[in-house]
């Protein structure tokens, strides 16, 4: 597939997610779920994603 319509699928879910609302205990939960596992990010990936 070509690597510019998985960019623009990128896009068109990002803008969707922007209308979405957590309500309730929704935020909590998420917070709340344990950290991924698994050796799929290397040291300097995790401090970009964790800063």
């Amino acid at each position: 597939m070509d690597p510019r319509h998985l960019r623009l699928a990128d896009e068109v879910r990002a803008v969707a997610a922007d209308g979405v609302e957590l309500t309730g205990e929704q935020p909590a939960k998420l917070d709340a779920l344990p950290p991924a596992a698994g050796d799929h990010h290397d040291e300097e990936q995790l401090r970009m994603i964790e800063r």
